[in-house]
């Protein structure tokens, strides 16, 4: 598959990759000693855990750990006599609470390297946070695997493990809510309703009040609140409250809020305001707005550490997401990494200050290099666990090698990204 017809499914106005049957195959190599470990009542058990790894692409991350465990230690183990051990794949974290792949496979292989099972097949496909599978099912597969694990405790072996997943879940709009099936009556019903607020205000209740104020967030806040119960019981028979909700969102900032902003300053205004006045469904929209302009200008690693510092201070978790996955993928570059983060974090305290010069809302005690500093400390594990773990693109037909980090070149950012 050619560079460019993936970077294509990457569109700014995309929530999602394609339709198509794109995979990204991630590989990670585990070395370990075979070890027994006390599990009470003077017995001993095989359990092993991998350092965690990321499965990483785009900017977006889900983090996995490797675990060879016992039968004994299973929750549904019944079997008193049984000498059984299987491997399991663990998600950690990530994005969402649950994922799928694709295809997951397991090899096991001696110290140099020597293949003794290969292509060992999970058989399941989607996982909840915190949980596992097994790669091991079939009977016979089971005993044997048991076997070579028995006989090489306190042995070192090789676990490989192959996850096929699919390029969509890697979409940082994937995690907003989805506006592709919202429908023209629903977005004309919104549009009507802010014509008619913009035509006669005191549609609104208390817009009397309000619109003498000087914060123009509080009017925000009283026009978007009244406005979601008014299309909610204009149209609750058609559509459910949520996607009312998030239409309706969209739209306001888009077409309303953001008729002020021209560049940084006026955008941590904007937050800022927003934030005060508890909008969340509007400050969701504003976080999904620097994601979808992150992705034309990705390169400007000077925006990405800016806006890494502005998601961890506004509690962004999809923009903070994808700022470290793209700057831990530029740093994994690096042959002496530790220089570089000494740099970024000079880089970083220097934004900060100037962040707090353009928040009219910044508390002159808070203590930016501590913000900094915890930042960085993520971003130097983060890396750690995506070193660790090979990529390549693929289909049904082809597989290439790729960059973790890939985005469209033919968006020219807005000035948010300059």
């Amino acid at each position: 598959m050619a560079e460019n017809d993936v970077l294509s499914f990457y569109d700014e106005e995309s929530p999602s990759c394609s339709e198509r049957d794109v995979g990204l195959n991630f590989q990670y190599e585990w070395l370990v000693k075979v070890c027994k470990r006390p599990i009470g009542n003077g017995e001993y058990a095989i359990l092993n855990v991998s350092p965690a790894f990321s499965t990483a692409y785009n900017g977006i991350q889900f983090t996995w750990t490797l675990r060879l465990n016992a039968d004994c230690l299973a929750h549904d183990y019944l079997d008193g006599g049984s000498n059984g051990v299987n491997v399991f794949l663990y998600y950690k974290d990530g994005p969402a609470q649950d994922v799928s792949i694709l295809d997951g496979k397991i090899t096991l292989m001696d110290k140099k390297g020597k293949i003794i099972f290969s292509d060992l097949k999970i058989p399941e496909s989607e996982w909840t946070r915190g949980s596992g599978w097994p790669a091991v099912t079939a009977t016979e597969d089971h005993r044997a695997i048991s076997a070579f694990l028995n006989d090489n405790v306190n042995s070192i072996i090789r676990i490989a493990v192959n996850i096929r997943m699919s390029a969509a879940v890697f979409s940082p709009l994937h995690y907003f809510p989805q506006l592709d099936t919202a429908g023209t009556r629903l977005e004309d019903a919104c549009r009507k309703y802010l014509c008619d607020v913009g035509i006669d205000p005191s549609i609104v209740p208390d817009s009397d009040i309000v619109l003498n104020e000087p914060d123009v967030f509080a009017i925000h806040r009283l026009i978007f609140n009244h406005g979601c119960n008014h299309l909610e019981q204009a149209l609750n028979s058609t559509y459910d409250k949520k996607k009312i909700h998030n239409v309706f969102a969209h739209i306001y900032f888009t077409e309303c809020v953001m008729q002020s902003v021209e560049g940084f300053t006026d955008f941590i205004r904007v937050i800022e305001g927003l934030r005060y006045h508890n909008v969340t469904g509007l400050i969701r929209e504003a976080e999904r707005f620097i994601c979808r302009k992150l992705v034309s200008c990705r390169k400007d690693t000077g925006t990405v550490k800016k806006m890494l510092l502005l998601a961890e201070r506004y509690q962004m978790p999809v923009l903070k997401m994808m700022c470290a996955g793209i700057l831990a993928d530029h740093i994994i570059e690096y042959t002496d990494s530790a220089r570089r983060f000494d740099v970024i974090t000079k880089e970083m305290k220097l934004i900060a200050k100037q962040i707090d010069a353009d928040d009219s809302f910044s508390d002159e005690n808070k203590n930016n290099d501590i913000m900094v500093e915890s930042v960085v400390e993520e971003l130097k594990l983060l890396a750690k666990r995506m070193r660790r773990v090979s990529v390549s693109r693929s289909s049904s037909t082809t597989s290439t090698k790729s960059s973790r980090s890939n985005s469209p070149s033919s968006h020219s950012p807005l000035h948010i990204c300059q």
